[in-house]
C-alpha cells in the first residue's frame, strides 16, 4: 500500500507522514529530501540553476536554445522519477504544476515562444497552463 500526503508547504504533511509511517511500520520518503539528496541541493537551488541558464540564453538572443531548455525543464518536472517511485506529477501534482507554470511565465516575460503543440502532445494535463 502507498499513501501520499500532499499539501501546501508548512501545513504538517511531512510531520503527519512521519508519524503515520512510524506507527504503521512503513518506510517514509519525503519528496523534498529525496530530490535534495539526489541533486545535493535544495529543490529551489537545483531548479534555479536551470532558470538562470534560461535567462542567460534569452539575454544572448538564443531563442531556440532557450525554448528547448524551457521545454526540457517542464518535461523534467513532468517525468521526474526516483527509482521505481511515482513521477513528480503523480506524487505532488501541485508542486510540479506550480514550478512549470513559473517556467511558462518566465518564457512569456522573456518573449520566448514555447513549442506548445509538442508539449501538449507530451503533457496533456498541462493544457490550461500552456494556452
Amino acid at each position: 500500500m502507498r499513501v501520499s500526503l500532499v499539501g501546501v508547504s508548512c501545513v504538517g504533511t511531512t510531520t503527519i507522514g512521519r508519524i503515520l509511517a512510524d506507527r504503521r511500520g512503513w518506510p517514509f520518503f519525503d519528496l523534498d529530501e529525496e530530490i535534495e539528496r539526489y541533486f545535493g541541493l535544495s529543490i529551489d537551488e537545483a531548479l534555479q540553476s536551470f532558470l538562470d541558464d534560461l535567462h542567460r540564453r534569452a539575454g544572448l538572443g538564443m531563442r531556440s536554445a532557450t525554448a528547448e531548455l524551457a521545454a526540457g525543464i517542464m518535461l523534467g518536472l513532468y517525468h521526474c522519477r526516483h527509482g521505481n517511485s511515482e513521477t513528480l506529477l503523480e506524487y505532488c501534482p501541485d508542486y510540479a504544476a506550480e514550478r512549470a507554470s513559473g517556467v511558462v511565465s518566465d518564457c512569456a516575460s522573456l518573449g520566448i515562444e514555447l513549442p506548445t503543440d509538442e508539449l501538449l502532445d507530451l503533457m496533456p494535463e498541462w493544457s490550461a497552463m500552456l494556452h
